[in-house]
């Protein structure tokens, strides 16, 4: 097509100078402002990890943590596997940091809601017991759906069985 066309390098170069510093400029004076209308007041989050990999194995993590009354997201912490002890450590260190941001942000968190991370139910109960903590529903639904399909292996309780996989049962 006889086009020209930057390379790689030019294009990480490019990245790295200008769009990263932009959108980062830009997610830190929206949070400021985020943060700022929600000083000493409470507010109820929802928050959740997702990994660059599924499995234990994930050398990134994030946590993002919402707010549920506005849909709008607070916080994001990147945590590096290599930061913590493994990577299933990563979500709880993400939580750590981002309760740790609103908090010197003079956020109050009221409630979260997270999946059942046995870490994340432990330090909150533990280290944030002013915070009420929910489960989110679809988890909850997940672990009663595969005790269900565990307790339908046994003999006479095949009926119990719910055909399909849990993303069709559960939606």
């Amino acid at each position: 097509m006889n086009m020209y066309n930057i390379s790689m390098s030019t294009f990480h170069k490019l990245q790295r100078s200008y769009i990263v510093p932009a959108i980062s400029r830009v997610w830190s004076k929206h949070q400021t402002q985020l943060l700022a209308d929600r000083k000493e007041k409470s507010v109820r989050l929802a928050g959740d990890a997702r990994c660059c990999s599924p499995g234990h194995t994930a050398k990134y993590g994030s946590y993002t943590l919402i707010d549920v009354d506005t849909h709008q997201v607070l916080d994001i912490q990147l945590v590096q596997s290599n930061e913590v002890a493994n990577s299933n450590a990563m979500e709880l260190e993400g939580l750590k940091r981002g309760l740790a941001h609103l908090e010197n942000a003079r956020v109050n968190v009221s409630d979260i809601i997270t999946d059942r991370h046995i870490q994340v139910k432990a330090y909150i109960k533990r280290e944030k017991g002013g915070i009420k903590h929910w489960f989110d529903v679809w988890h909850v639904a997940k672990g009663i759906y595969k005790k269900l399909q565990n307790v339908s292996k046994k003999k006479g309780l095949e009926i119990i069985s719910l055909h399909g996989n849990a993303e069709e049962v559960l939606g």
